[in-house]
């Protein structure tokens, strides 16, 4: 076989186009017995990165939610007249029924006294049907007192 070009001649033997015939078959299977094994490996590596950027994503939502409730709880606590515990209760209720997840192993602690409020959120993220990757995010936020803090502020500035 005489290649020029694009062009592929044939020689004039017959077993030599019949070896060559072989050739190309067996590499057109070849190429299924390859892609049978890459394939499903693939799948998998692209399922498991999506169920990790769940993990981050849902870590992450607690940790902002955790935040808000801390900081709603030291500051709005105090101006209803509430204890800054209580406050972070009612927030966490709220945050936790707003979030649009199945909620399923997660929990959330809130302790405080008068000078502190603090927050600690644990859960179990499945991956394929099992809990496998915890998270576990604790914030604090001292008791803000806005009335003192803003005539503070306004003496120090005069």
């Amino acid at each position: 076989m005489e290649e020029t070009g694009k062009e592929k001649r044939y020689s004039r033997d017959p077993e030599a186009n019949q070896i060559k015939k072989r050739d190309r078959r067996r590499k057109k299977g070849s190429l299924t017995v390859e892609a049978s094994l890459v394939v499903p490996l693939c799948v998998m590596i692209l399922a498991f990165l999506l169920s990790l950027t769940f993990y981050v994503y849902l870590r992450c939502w607690y940790t902002q939610a955790g935040c808000e409730v801390s900081v709603q709880g030291s500051g709005y606590g105090v101006l209803e007249g509430r204890t800054g515990q209580e406050k972070a209760e009612k927030k966490w209720k709220t945050k936790r029924s707003e979030s649009g997840f199945s909620g399923k192993g997660i929990s959330g602690e809130i302790t405080g006294n008068q000078k502190e409020v603090w927050v600690k959120i644990t859960g179990k993220v499945p991956v394929w049907g099992r809990p496998h990757l915890e998270f576990e995010t604790k914030i604090g936020q001292k008791i803000i007192r806005p009335v003192i803090f803003v005539r503070k502020v306004i003496a120090f500035r005069t």
